[in-house]
């Protein structure tokens, strides 16, 4: 078995565990597979691509090959670069930690509007770090409808503040 390879991304500090892909030839067909972590759950997923038609599209089978192999390359390459396959059919802004995107929003922001507006934003940011603290929840992907309810529950029952 080979040795898990770390990736960082170049732009982020985020790190995953990855292994290469290869080609695997079986009875059913070629797959190309690689495993690969899941920076929500820190599980090691597998991921496999069914690879069986281009065998049927080549003459010959070392064409055949010859294409798995620039295919594996290519997603080895990524890999590398740090982009995580499980994520790419999605956003990958979605899976930044909550208060990183706060904070660029909050410098972004600062900007553009007034000095109150800012203290509104300031404050509002205060309380919403307070609340994802206690949570579990750290990812903007784990933030959906359930938690932007729950948190506005918890802003009305705990913090008692009410709208007029």
């Amino acid at each position: 078995m080979r040795l898990i390879q770390t990736s960082l991304l170049s732009q982020k500090a985020l790190v995953f565990n990855y292994m290469p892909a290869r080609l695997c030839k079986n009875k059913s067909g070629w797959i190309i597979e690689y495993y690969v972590e899941n920076p929500i759950t820190y599980e090691i997923c597998r991921i496999r691509k069914r690879v069986h038609f281009i065998r049927k599209r080549y003459g010959t089978v070392r064409d055949a090959e010859s294409h798995c192999q620039k295919i594996i390359f290519d997603i080895n390459t990524k890999l590398a670069n740090g982009i995580n396959p499980m994520f790419s059919d999605e956003n990958p802004a979605s899976y930044e930690k909550i208060s990183e995107v706060i904070k660029k929003f909050l410098e972004e922001k600062s900007r553009e509007v007034r000095p109150d507006t800012m203290r509104s934003y300031n404050s509002f940011s205060k309380s919403f770090l307070k609340y994802i603290s206690k949570t579990s929840i750290s990812f903007v992907c784990k933030f959906g409808k359930i938690e932007a309810a729950q948190y506005m529950d918890w802003v009305y029952n705990v913090r008692k503040v009410y709208l007029v």
